[in-house]
């Protein structure tokens, strides 16, 4: 699905800016299960769902308040969608994607979005009693299959690696196939909604792997006028109530 929009020069309020026409492709990634098509044709994040229901949410604000219309994404794998928009064809903007040393001159950035620590995770009723990450290096850890973890750099070290995807590796964890989990803090709440875990069963051992921050990355070929109303859009929704509900609303078990 493609965004084609032209805007005229509006007021929506304090939070609508001077428009700019602007002819762009939303796209995203990772959101099965955190989703919804409402009745509109509209991409929605699912309530209580976590970070990416959540940013979803954020960046439909961001569109109602800049009067972009339709609302519209195309979905690929994020391997996909971030050589995109590295290639640099069209103006993509891809929702949403962690701002590395590396990936920084393959766009143009707005954000944060969101703010996350990806920790070990633990059943509560079989606790490791790890101290430190050396001390998790011999026992059985599930990880994102082809996530920041999975390379040799940062697992080479660990002898009972597993690599799956986030409900699976929970799933194991629930009937002790594992003994510990990595995933982000923030996706944790959407994760075990989504394989009907109770929260109350799992335990933050609270040691903390890696800090990341997730933005919105537009094309290079995108102006920078326009990248910064969008920023400036993002800034000014973040300081409202507005901001703080859907927070709650995502985030909250």
């Amino acid at each position: 699905m493609f965004i084609k929009t032209t805007i005229a020069s509006i007021l929506m309020g304090c939070m609508c800016m001077t428009a700019i026409a602007f002819e762009g492709t939303f796209i995203t990634h990772s959101i099965e299960g955190k989703s919804y098509v409402d009745k509109n044709g509209e991409l929605r994040g699912l309530e209580h769902m976590g970070r990416r229901a959540f940013q979803l949410e954020l960046v439909r604000e961001l569109m109602i308040n800049l009067n972009y219309s339709p609302r519209e994404y195309q979905v690929f794998p994020f391997k996909r969608a971030l050589f995109m928009l590295k290639n640099n064809q069209k103006p993509y903007v891809l929702l949403s994607i962690s701002r590395t040393g590396e990936r920084e001159q393959y766009g143009k950035w707005v954000g944060p979005l969101t703010k996350d620590t990806s920790y070990l995770y633990e059943l509560k009723s079989a606790p490791t009693g790890i101290k430190n990450l050396d001390d998790a290096k011999s026992l059985p850890l599930c990880i994102l299959s082809g996530g920041f973890m999975d390379t040799v750099v940062n697992n080479r070290d660990f002898t009972k690696l597993h690599r799956s995807d986030f409900n699976s590796c929970f799933r194991m964890l629930l009937v002790k196939r594992m003994s510990l989990v990595q995933a982000s803090k923030n996706d944790l709440v959407g994760i075990l909604n989504s394989v009907k875990i109770d929260p109350k069963l799992i335990r933050n051992t609270g040691i903390a792997i890696k800090e990341s921050s997730n933005y919105m990355a537009f094309s290079l070929q995108v102006s920078d006028e326009e990248v910064q109303r969008w920023q400036t859009a993002l800034e000014r929704l973040k300081n409202s109530k507005r901001y703080y509900f859907l927070y709650e609303l995502y985030f909250q078990p």
